[in-house]
């Protein structure tokens, strides 16, 4: 789902307004930006008459954080309010004394155990979180700082880099557990 919608964004970025693409055996003609909907969405109308239109650029977000969700949780076990709660600052570097070998580490905040557990990162994790990463920067040099509220504790955190977080309008908002379930 995440090469389709990567697939489907990028033909419709290269497409002109009013243009018809296709990708994956889907025709689409890209809308004229609206004043409906996400800024810098970009929409498209499909050849189904009983679809008005179709945000891609949403459909290609929601796909990406399914994947990253579905890889971290599958490679570290941990519970969902674990993973959202992964900052910058949970990667860790051990040093073997042996062979000066740098293990990669992931630091997991305590939770229903109230303890911490470090955990090693394996290759196919390090993808998924440089990818997570990649997007959350957006092309900045460092990861915005936000505040999670915690239902449990009924508490705001400090501002910190989260790695789970996503524009909403002009600024950036933590990803709920709630939106991690519903995707």
């Amino acid at each position: 789902q995440r090469r389709d919608a990567n697939a489907l964004l990028d033909a419709a970025t290269s497409a002109e307004p009013g243009e018809v693409f296709e990708s994956g055996g889907v025709r689409m003609r890209r809308l004229p930006p609206s004043r409906v909907g996400r800024p810098g969405g970009i929409f498209g109308q499909p050849d189904d008459p009983h679809v008005s239109r179709v945000n891609i650029t949403l459909l290609e977000d929601y796909a990406f954080w399914a994947w990253a969700s579905i890889e971290v949780l599958r490679h570290t076990a941990m519970r969902i309010r674990e993973m959202l709660e992964l900052t910058h600052r949970s990667f860790v570097a051990y040093t073997l004394p042996g062979t000066d070998e740098v293990i990669p580490l992931l630091q997991v905040a305590p939770s229903k155990t109230d303890r911490e557990r470090l955990l090693v990162v394996s290759p196919e994790l390090s993808e998924a979180l440089a990818a997570i990463i990649a997007r959350v920067r957006g092309g900045s040099d460092h990861i915005p700082l936000v505040s999670r509220y915690d239902g449990a504790e009924r508490l705001h955190s400090p501002a910190l880099p989260f790695l789970y977080q996503r524009p909403a309008g002009a600024r950036q908002q933590p990803i709920s557990a709630m939106f991690i379930k519903q995707l």
